[in-house]
């Protein structure tokens, strides 16, 4: 498979610098600097919001593909991803992901819905990144009249 790549930029210090980051494409490219990544409200992005955004597409599509293994159609799927970054004492890491999806798939059963799921979580390669980090999978079944 051809490998996909992002560039980005930063100048000057840590604190007081910034940069930005844009996908090899070309179709996106966003500011980021220390307070988009550390202070809530600052406009931009931050590394952490690109993981999240890059988790929640492939686990959506992981989780198509498996429904369509078992000869179910999705009619829609949306992932919500929350990407923890915490400070320990050697530095920052990933302290957990939480992945929250729910799904349109008429007729199925909602213990057949979690089961898909979590196999979805299993062959998703960005939700199995994190190595030992925890990834936590919630999921909602939005048909009204499944089986």
């Amino acid at each position: 498979m051809a490998a996909r790549s992002a560039i980005a930029s930063w100048d000057g210090s840590l604190q007081s610098g910034g940069g930005r980051i844009q996908l090899g494409n070309g179709l996106f490219e966003a500011p980021y600097s220390f307070g988009t990544r550390f202070h809530e409200g600052e406009s931009g992005v931050n590394p952490e919001m690109l993981l999240a955004a890059a988790c929640a597409g492939s686990f959506s599509m992981a989780l198509t593909a498996e429904f369509r293994e078992i000869g179910y159609d999705s009619v829609h799927i949306e992932t919500h991803v929350d990407v923890h970054l915490r400070k320990t004492d050697e530095g920052f890491e990933i302290g957990r992901i939480d992945i929250f999806a729910e799904a349109e798939i008429p007729d199925l059963p909602d213990n057949v819905f979690e089961r898909i799921a979590y196999r979805a979580k299993q062959a998703c390669p960005l939700a199995n990144l994190a190595g030992g980090t925890e990834v936590s999978l919630q999921t909602r079944l939005m048909n009204s009249h499944a089986v």
